[in-house]
């Protein structure tokens, strides 16, 4: 069956599109990493200065998914500190660089 397109949200209410104005400063966070690149990275002693995990919910349904992930943030828990994006991002956000929007939103890789 063909999906049925969501109703457009009124203009102004959440939800619907926006535009950012100046001077808005829109801080770009060091990239996430999945389960596997966070086992990895906790073992490298090479691992970049700030590490953002994610996972899913999923991966603490599969017990071996479950145990990487929690050995992978006790092993990251002991060799850096933790904190919340609002820190990170107070931190980052006075030393980030500023490069045109229009720099970060072009598209990277090869192109298809």
């Amino acid at each position: 069956p063909a999906a049925a397109a969501a109703p457009a949200a009124a203009p102004g209410a959440p939800g619907a599109p926006a535009a950012a104005v100046p001077p808005l400063r829109l801080l770009e966070l060091p990239t996430t990493h999945s389960l596997g690149m966070t086992a990895r990275a906790a073992l490298s002693p090479a691992a970049p200065p700030t590490l953002h995990c994610y996972f899913h919910d999923t991966d603490l349904v599969v017990p071996a998914r479950a145990h990487a992930l929690a050995v992978a943030l006790a092993v990251l828990g002991r060799r850096r500190r933790p904190l919340d994006l609002d820190e990170l991002a107070a931190a980052e956000g006075r030393v980030a660089p500023e490069r045109p929007f229009a720099d970060l939103a072009a598209p990277t890789g090869p192109p298809r």
